[in-house]
């Protein structure tokens, strides 16, 4: 327990977030806040302005008619209305002061998220090498943990390969497209349009790997059934005693073996008159001057070849 307990620990240490991650997380993250406040900033602004200048435009056409009114009326009127124009077009100057303020602060928060985007950059290059080194680091630790992960599954896959027979098999499409490959070496290559992986499945036992006791087990109950099917096939068809070739006669000799006396032309007379009663195949056979298969082998039949 305490071990387990331990390589958790030593997994969770490993595995941790290291100081100059985090360091780049934090730069981001602040970069990111600025960002984002620019932004809203700047979006508020934009509604300030935007009604700040219709009242704008409606106290500049009320400061217009006040003055056409100030020229019609009497003396008097038009001091008291002159008045009335001069705070009037104060406020306006002072809208306009603020909206001109107002467009200029705009133009700075915008220079400076445009800054702020190139930081953005900034940070995405920075985080990208610090998770690159990282995930080299932590690929090793986790790159183990698969390989014993998958050794359960690759002695259930033993099972799965133990059993039946050449060419009759339930899992042989499965077996076929298995693959967990090695995380150190896995890749893709491009064969025949198709992308598969070169290297060596987990799932495959490595040269020299011992089975369980139960696997040994399995092949050991099949393998009498293979071992019949395989002399069931190797046994060939039986050739009839009519169907088989003659035994091969040397010339000058009879059917025996025996050379044939050159002075006596009853035995040469004889061997002749046999080889004349000899079937066309026979003849051909004699003729030969290599033994064929089924001389070699009476029980051969040429029907197993097809």
């Amino acid at each position: 327990m305490k071990n387990t307990e331990r390589s958790a620990s030593n997994a969770q240490t490993t595995l941790a977030i290291s100081p100059e991650m985090q360091t780049a997380i934090d730069t981001a993250q602040e970069v990111l806040r600025k960002r984002r406040t620019i932004e809203e900033a700047v979006q508020r602004q934009t509604g300030e302005i935007a009604e700040t200048e219709m009242e704008c435009s409606r106290m500049e056409a009320k400061l217009a008619d006040m003055e056409v009114e100030s020229v019609l009326v009497d003396a008097a009127a038009s001091r008291k209305l002159t008045a009335e124009v001069d705070d009037l077009a104060a406020t306006v100057g002072k809208m306009q002061a603020q909206l001109r303020r107002r467009t200029k602060a705009i133009a700075a928060m915008e220079a400076k998220a445009a800054e702020l985007d190139e930081e953005i950059q900034q940070s995405i290059g920075t985080l990208n090498v610090e998770a690159g080194i990282l995930a080299s680091n932590q690929k090793h630790l986790i790159a183990e943990e698969i390989r014993e992960a998958v050794k359960p599954l690759r002695a259930v896959l033993e099972k799965a390969r133990a059993i039946g027979v050449p060419g009759i098999n339930p899992f042989q499409y499965f077996l076929l497209a298995a693959c967990i490959p090695d995380p150190d070496d896995a890749r893709l290559v491009l064969v025949d349009s198709q992308s598969v992986f070169p290297g060596q499945s987990l799932l495959t036992p490595a040269k020299g790997e011992t089975h369980s006791i139960e696997i040994e087990a399995i092949r050991a109950g099949w393998e009498p059934i293979r071992a019949t099917l395989q002399a069931l096939k190797a046994c060939g068809r039986y050739v009839p005693l009519n169907k088989r070739a003659g035994p091969y006669q040397i010339k000058g000799t009879d059917v025996h073996g025996r050379q044939l006396s050159q002075s006596d032309p009853e035995q040469q007379s004889v061997a002749g008159a046999k080889s004349a009663q000899q079937e066309p195949s026979e003849r051909r056979a004699s003729a030969r001057k290599q033994p064929t298969p089924q001389e070699l082998n009476p029980f051969f039949d040429s029907s197993d070849l097809i």
